[in-house]
């Protein structure tokens, strides 16, 4: 595969998981609003997605084994992630599902002022990475206020 082939296929891969995550209000909140709780909603996704992933990995003859390090990070990030999604999910009881969905995509802005922000990862804060946060933020913002 040519590095323009490895470019065009990370882009078309981004883009579906932007859209697919970005479907995420359109499933869930029907359901949310007809009464099922956000821990089943998300206990049943995940449950089905584990049965997909684990399908797909025995048809590609990819193998399951983890060692003690990497099985205890991967902890770490479950744990993560289902925080965020019982987070977002929950937020959709609460604020517009696409307000929601927007903060979940302001992540960068959160990474940028990680790596900015800390002795451990040094990265100077640039007028790029400062525009970038500002604008981000000011778009959040005007979503909010034009809500009212």
């Amino acid at each position: 595969m040519t590095p323009q082939q490895k470019t065009v296929l990370g882009f078309a891969a981004g883009v579906a998981a932007g859209v697919s995550y970005g479907l995420n209000p359109l499933f869930g909140k029907p359901l949310l609003d007809g009464g099922v709780p956000v821990l089943s909603l998300l206990f049943f996704r995940y449950a089905i997605s584990a049965v997909i992933l684990g399908l797909w990995m025995a048809f590609r003859h990819e193998s399951f084994r983890v060692n003690g390090r990497e099985m205890r990070l991967l902890v770490v990030l479950g744990c993560l992630f289902a925080a965020s999604s019982v987070f977002l999910f929950e937020s959709y009881r609460f604020i517009p599902s696409g307000l929601a969905t927007t903060f979940v995509y302001l992540y960068p802005v959160f990474v940028a002022l990680i790596m900015v922000g800390t002795l451990v990862f040094g990265e100077p804060l640039t007028v790029n990475i400062l525009a970038g946060i500002v604008i981000c933020i000011a778009a959040v913002l005007f979503m909010i206020l034009s809500e009212k």
